[in-house]
């Protein structure tokens, strides 16, 4: 629905009546400018020096104290440990539509060591191979041998603008991580696309091509670290789910 010339400066306004502060594990509650009590359940903000004179709480420090009480409902305990023990950061914003404030709070969770590729192998793994239209898909038992069909995910992006073949490699991506995980695999693997001169578009992402042939499967096999190629990205984790680069030599 088209929003008429009021509407749309509102919203324009809202979005700029937000106040944001990065979290401190020094400081008391994980946070030196937005402090919640978890179980007394207020916030406060602390105050500039030109408007401490607004200040509604004792002390030195100068602070402004919300009258109504703030809670989080999800994930609310996980907040509250965070808060007792580590940096948490805050985010005030409007939500113009339901015309109330929201308070957002976010942390860094504790890395979490990423398995070899040798205890990947021991799992079910997701083969991808990237082709001219399409990425095509196929769940393989720790012996390199498929498991069920091969899968298709469409992947047309000749003559489109970048935004739109950016959003619809993100779509062909989460549809593979799905996948992974219905699967209960481990990995998704890749073939090195370094060596495949007429795919270049391609070869700054981690994702990698092979013909669509009727010919047996081979097995894919890591690459070594010390011979990826240059420019090319390092083994890493896509939400949770490790990625590396794989060739069939």
């Amino acid at each position: 629905m088209a929003l008429t010339a009021e509407e749309w400066r509102e919203r324009w306004e809202a979005e700029r009546l937000c106040l944001t502060a990065d979290g401190d594990a020094s400081r008391p509650w994980g946070n030196l400018t937005i402090r919640v009590h978890p179980d007394e359940q207020w916030l406060q903000v602390r105050l500039p020096t030109p408007l401490a004179h607004l200040s509604n709480t004792p002390g030195r420090v100068p602070t402004y104290r919300l009258a109504c009480p703030v809670t989080f409902n999800h994930r609310a305990a996980e907040w509250a440990a965070q808060v007792a023990s580590g940096a948490v950061a805050y985010t005030i914003w409007l939500d113009v539509d339901r015309g109330r404030w929201f308070l957002d709070a976010s942390w860094r969770l504790p890395a979490r060591p990423i398995p070899s590729l040798g205890e990947l192998w021991q799992h079910p793994v997701v083969a991808i191979d990237v082709n001219a239209d399409h990425l095509a898909g196929w769940v393989l038992n720790a012996a390199g041998n498929p498991l069920g069909a091969p899968r298709r995910f469409s992947l047309e992006l000749d003559g489109l603008p970048t935004s739109t073949r950016d959003g619809r490699l993100r779509a062909a991506v989460a549809e593979i991580i799905q996948l992974a995980i219905r699967q209960g695999c481990h990995a998704i693997v890749v073939e090195d696309l370094a060596q495949r001169g007429s795919y270049q578009s391609l070869r700054h992402r981690d994702l990698a091509v092979q013909e669509d042939s009727g010919r047996g499967h081979q097995p894919i096999r890591p690459v070594c670290p010390n011979r990826i190629p240059s420019g090319t990205r390092r083994p890493r984790t896509v939400r949770g789910h490790p990625s590396a680069l794989t060739d069939r030599r």
